[in-house]
């Protein structure tokens, strides 16, 4: 199989130069008709195909035993050990099933409001232009009455509140907090060698790291009519994966943060969190590709030129470490609420339940992420677990996203610049 599958003179790559290697390679793949056309020539693609992240699989080398000439078999793990996280929703959960990860959500939208009713039959250009203008009691002239129902003398109906956005966001911008990184060499050597060494040292330009996805974490893979979680215990289980970034480059050590990348997401309320208690931390894992011209050693492993890895950062929603925590007597803190509108979740006379969590449904989550000088010692070839103990409208649409929670320098792999 290495002689038929691979080339070891060129890094062991997937060696497709003739259709027998591809069609067997096809046949021994297990799937089905669509999705079999997937593999092509360019299995070094694999499994981006897919639509997943390089890290998201792992490749097995063992030996077939039960053959009299112990062949070497090349697969991929079903499921692929996690590092550097933490905090699993179970103490069970160190592998994760590359199959849970997601698209991020659709963009959708949402109204749950009491209405107004009128006997009479309007045109579309008779009710109020604007979302002001909509929830303005003086602009709906005539016979139109409020907080009322549907009978069977009713000729129009319109729903009081704006429709808001269903879907929560989350707004991604990352910069370099130092001119010069240091890797993980120091520690490497003294543990697998009992040497000193000192760190190896890279300076930042533009160049250097390509930001080429964002992860994550803490995603309900499974929401109901209101777009939070449809499980009384939800499981979190899911990652989003997005990869259709407007803009790749990181802007050199002080001259500012990279192009904004926006990421469809659903609100990460969890009902099962005891009403005094603190909602989900989210973790989220950024993808770059190692420009540099050198080769660093990150957490476990050495990471090549060109190759691609990832980094972790924390979202806490009591913002607990940062220069301004939020109250966390008062978990209503740190966000704007609408006045005009409830969100859900609901309280049992209808109102909101006003509770920070990282995600909220019409709300922009900003997270300005930072390479310190420390983050490439934290940094992985393979995708972190991103499960924790937590880690978003009649018909007049407002489309001017809300204020959330905004994370400003969150150092990447949780290590500072000492």
């Amino acid at each position: 199989i290495e002689k038929a599958f691979t080339n070891v003179s060129s890094n062991c790559a997937w060696d497709c130069s003739t259709d027998n290697n591809l069609n067997e390679i096809k046949t021994f793949s297990g799937l089905g008709e669509t999705d079999v056309n997937l593999i092509t020539t360019d299995l070094a693609d694999f499994p981006r195909n897919f639509n997943l992240p390089l890290g998201a699989v792992i490749l097995e080398i063992t030996q077939d035993k039960t053959a009299a000439d112990y062949p070497l078999v090349y697969s991929y793990q079903g499921t692929i050990p996690t590092y550097a996280m933490g905090g699993s929703t179970t103490s069970t959960e160190t592998n994760f099933d590359p199959k849970n990860y997601v698209y991020p959500a659709e963009l959708c939208y949402f109204g749950n409001s009491p209405v107004r009713v009128d006997n009479a039959s309007h045109e579309v250009t008779e009710f109020p232009d604007g979302t002001d203008d909509w929830t303005n009691d003086s602009k709906w002239t005539g016979t139109w009455v409020k907080n009322s129902h549907v009978s069977s003398p009713t000729r129009s109906v319109a729903m009081q509140q704006n429709i808001n956005y269903g879907t929560a966001m989350l707004q991604t911008t990352v910069r370099y907090g130092a001119a010069t990184l240091k890797d993980n060499n120091h520690a490497i050597q003294l543990a697998r060698k009992g040497t000193n060494e000192p760190d190896n040292e890279i300076t930042v330009s533009s160049s250097t790291f390509a930001l080429t996805g964002v992860m994550v974490g803490c995603v309900e893979p499974e929401v109901g009519w209101n777009y939070i979680a449809k499980a009384a215990s939800p499981t979190y289980s899911s990652f989003i994966y997005d990869n259709d970034l407007p803009e790749t480059s990181i802007p050199t050590y002080g001259a500012g943060k990279s192009a904004p990348n926006y990421t469809l997401v659903w609100d990460n309320w969890n009902p099962a969190v005891a009403e005094d208690a603190k909602q989900n931390v989210v973790y989220v894992a950024l993808e770059f590709v190692n420009n540099s011209g050198k080769d660093f050693w990150g957490m476990h492993n050495l990471i090549r030129n060109g190759q691609t890895f990832y980094i972790t950062g924390k979202l806490d929603p009591d913002m607990e470490g940062s220069a301004t925590p939020l109250s966390t007597t008062d978990r209503s803190a740190g966000i704007t609420w609408p006045t005009d509108y409830a969100l859900p979740p609901y309280k049992a006379d209808g109102t909101s339940v006003n509770k920070r969590r990282i995600f909220i449904q019409d709300y922009k989550t900003i997270a300005d992420f930072v390479i310190s000088a420390n983050s490439l010692k934290a940094a992985l070839i393979d995708v972190p677990d991103l499960r924790s103990s937590q880690i978003s409208l009649g018909l007049s649409v407002d489309l001017q996203w809300r204020s959330g929670l905004n994370f400003d320098t969150i150092n990447l792999g949780g290590l500072g610049n000492d």
